[in-house]
C-alpha cells in the first residue's frame, strides 16, 4: 500500500509538472503572437500623452480644438506630424520572445513601474489607456520594453530619442514661417522690396538701374523661412519690451502685416523675438540674426550693362560716313 501511494505521489507530480510546462508555453506561445501588439490603445481616443524620465523630469502633450500643444510653452503648437508618427511607432510595436518573465526582470533591464529610463503612458482625459515602460538599450536601434499590463520584458525596435522630454524636440517649427509667395512686401531698415506683376523691385531705384531678381529670391526665402531655437512662452504685457535691435515687417497678399523684433537676450548670445503675430517668446540664434544683418540693398542694385567702348566708337564712326556721304 505504501509503495503504491509513491507511485500514485510520483504520477501526480509528474502531472502537476507537465501541466505547469504547457502552461508556461501557452502564455509564452500567447505573449509572443506575431499580430499581438504590445500595448494596445485607440489612436483617436488619445488626447494627453505624458514623458516621464525617472531622473529628468516630463513632459506632457495634449490634444485641444487646434491639435496637439505643449502646455509647459502656454500651449505652444506641437508638431502634429510628429505627435502622429510617435503613436504610430507604439501601435505597430510587435515584440519577438521576452527576454525575461520574473518578477525581477523589471528592475534589471530599468522597466520597472519605480525604475525606468522612460515611461509613456497615453490618456483620453484622466483616464489612462495604456502605460509603456522603457529601459536599458537592447542593441542598435533596440530598447528593453515592458507594458504595464505584464511582467515580461521584450526587446522592441525603439530609441529614447523618439521619447523625448524636452520641449523645443515637439514644437511646430514651421510655426514662424510664410510662403514665399504669400509676401507682397517687405520693409528692412535699409531697404524695401515690393512685389509688382509677379516681379519684385527695389524702392528707390536710380535711373538705368534694376533689381537683381536672384538676390531678392535669397532675400524673400531667408525671411519667410525664419527658423527659431526654443519658445520662452508668453510675453509679460505687464513688463515693456526691450528695444529691439533689428526689426523689419513683411506684408502679406491677404493685406495683413507682420511686424518682427529682435533683442539681445539677457545672457549668452541669443537673441528674443517678438512678432506682432502672436504673443510667444522666441528663442533665436545669434547666426539667424546676423544672416539678417548681412541682407545688404547694394547686394540688391543690378546696374544697367554699359556698351563697350570700342562697339559706341564704331557706332559712332559709321553716323559720320553716313552723313558725309549724304552731303556730298
Amino acid at each position: 500500500m505504501k509503495r503504491l501511494n509513491i507511485i500514485l505521489a510520483g504520477v501526480l507530480a509528474a502531472q502537476l509538472l507537465l501541466a505547469g510546462t504547457l502552461l508556461w508555453n501557452t502564455q509564452r506561445y500567447t505573449l509572443t503572437k506575431p499580430d499581438q501588439p504590445l500595448v494596445v490603445f485607440a489612436r483617436d481616443k488619445v488626447d494627453t500623452i505624458v514623458i516621464d524620465a525617472r531622473e529628468e523630469g516630463s513632459i506632457t502633450l495634449r490634444k485641444g480644438a487646434e491639435g496637439w500643444n505643449l502646455p509647459s510653452r502656454e500651449g505652444f503648437p506641437a508638431d502634429t506630424s510628429k505627435v502622429d508618427s510617435f503613436l504610430a511607432a507604439l501601435s505597430a510595436l510587435r515584440p519577438r520572445l521576452p527576454v525575461a518573465v520574473t518578477e525581477g526582470a523589471g528592475q534589471r533591464f530599468h522597466v520597472g513601474a519605480a525604475d525606468f529610463e522612460r515611461r509613456i503612458t497615453l490618456k483620453h482625459g484622466e483616464d489612462a489607456l495604456t502605460t509603456l515602460y522603457l529601459g536599458d538599450s537592447a542593441g542598435p536601434k533596440q530598447v528593453f520594453a515592458r507594458s504595464e499590463t505584464g511582467k515580461a520584458v521584450y526587446e522592441i525596435a525603439f530609441e529614447l530619442w523618439q521619447a523625448s522630454i524636452e520641449a523645443n524636440q515637439w514644437m511646430d517649427r514651421n510655426f514662424l514661417q510664410q510662403k514665399p509667395r504669400d509676401i507682397v512686401r517687405i520693409d528692412l531698415p535699409s531697404f524695401t522690396l515690393q512685389r509688382k506683376d509677379d516681379k519684385w523691385q527695389l524702392a528707390g531705384l536710380s535711373n538705368g538701374a534694376d533689381t537683381d531678381a536672384e538676390q531678392a529670391a535669397r532675400v524673400v526665402d531667408r525671411l519667410a523661412h525664419l527658423t527659431f531655437e526654443d519658445v520662452q512662452g508668453k510675453a509679460d504685457k505687464s513688463v515693456r519690451a526691450p528695444a529691439p535691435e533689428l526689426s523689419y515687417t513683411l506684408t502679406l497678399q491677404n493685406g495683413r502685416t507682420v511686424k518682427y523684433r529682435f533683442s539681445k537676450a539677457a545672457q549668452g548670445d541669443d537673441y528674443l523675438l517678438r512678432t506682432s503675430a502672436d504673443d510667444y517668446v522666441y528663442k533665436v540664434s545669434k547666426a539667424v540674426v546676423a544672416g539678417i544683418h548681412d541682407l545688404k540693398r547694394e547686394a540688391l542694385v543690378k546696374q544697367a550693362e554699359e556698351e563697350p567702348a570700342d562697339k559706341a566708337a564704331a557706332g559712332a564712326g559709321k553716323g559720320h560716313t553716313g552723313n558725309t556721304a549724304s552731303s556730298s
